[in-house]
């Protein structure tokens, strides 16, 4: 991590034994972690410390949903290293009601369990690539199968 501005953490590891893909210690100045994967209670790709580490921690969905799902919150809640202060969604941020980060030399971290709009703005856009190359097989609609 040596150098690096941005991390990017994209793992399914269950954090145990040197499971965990990103520890708080390496995280310089300025940094920015995207910790995108591990997005169940059970999985863990990053330490509590690098929530205690971060200035600002932006997350993609409701707090509570977040604090549910994600094995990183859960154990940096139960560490006492998540600062609910510290958060903010990824929505306010956008919208330009928070900001992302308040200083030059802040950690940031975005925590990421993923949201259905995501998979259906995915999934869209695989379904117009596959179209537009002229690849893959058009399945009826479900109200239109008719079998129920």
């Amino acid at each position: 991590m040596e150098g690096a501005d941005i991390a990017v953490v994209a793992t399914n590891t269950t954090g145990k034994g040197d499971g965990i893909a990103f520890r708080g210690a390496w995280a310089r100045a300025a940094m920015h972690i995207n910790a995108i994967g591990s997005t169940m209670p059970k999985l863990r790709e990053i330490d509590a410390e690098s929530f205690a580490r971060a200035g600002r921690i932006v997350i993609d969905c409701q707090t509570r949903q977040i604090e549910e799902e994600s094995g990183d919150v859960i154990d940096a809640l139960a560490n006492g290293r998540y600062d609910r202060g510290k958060v903010v969604e990824l929505q306010e941020v956008v919208a330009g009601r928070a900001s992302g980060r308040d200083a030059n030399d802040q950690i940031t971290l975005f925590k990421s369990v993923g949201t259905a709009v995501q998979d259906v703005a995915a999934g869209y856009a695989v379904y117009q690539e596959a179209r537009r190359l002229g690849i893959g097989s058009e399945v009826p609609d479900f109200l239109e199968l008719k079998t129920f």
